[in-house]
């Protein structure tokens, strides 16, 4: 992502890793690493360096939701409020309909599953995306991810994208 020299903004909560990938990244200027919790970090770039952009098309991979306190659901609904055209692709999420692709589960309700951002998607009216190629047709580790999108603004742009498929019903059921 570094390599477009568009603005790179990324958050680590964990000391060790941030000074590891502090060193990594020191010479990309267009990367701005950022320490402390997720929620609070995104609020101050709302606040900050991404507020004349909320209106903007923006796009948000989050990933590494190792923490015990699981932020998710609320980086997504501290995205979608304040940024109603982002683009949000979580990484290590359940696809409902392909039980071969893992996903990351930290405990009761603490899953990358549908019913753990079932309020947000509600709330926010996000069509889900998932990818369309099979976990037999992977290699490595099978590892996947959700696509979200508010359903009137960039849902349709999503739908058209060959590598994704607008969620089923079926994928839906936990949501609704």
């Amino acid at each position: 992502m570094s390599q477009t020299g568009l603005p790179v903004f990324t958050i680590e909560a964990d000391p060790r890793r941030y000074r590891i990938t502090r060193a990594r990244l020191w010479r990309r200027r267009n990367i701005q690493l950022i320490y402390g919790d997720s929620p609070t970090a995104l609020r101050r770039l709302f606040d900050g360096p991404l507020q004349p952009l909320s209106d903007r098309a923006l796009f948000f991979y989050l990933d590494a939701h190792g923490n015990l306190d699981l932020p998710l659901a609320e980086e997504i609904d501290i995205i979608f409020h304040r940024c109603p055209l982002a683009v949000v692709m979580v990484d290590d999420f359940e696809v409902p309909s392909d039980a071969g692709y893992g996903y990351d589960n930290y405990g009761p309700g603490k899953g990358l599953v549908s019913g753990y951002i079932r309020p947000a998607v509600l709330a926010h009216r996000l069509g889900a995306f998932y990818p369309c190629k099979p976990s037999a047709a992977e290699s490595g580790a099978r590892r996947s991810c959700v696509v979200l999108a508010k359903a009137a603004y960039l849902g349709p742009v999503l739908a058209r994208i060959p590598l994704l498929h607008v969620a089923t019903e079926a994928e839906l059921k936990v949501m609704h």
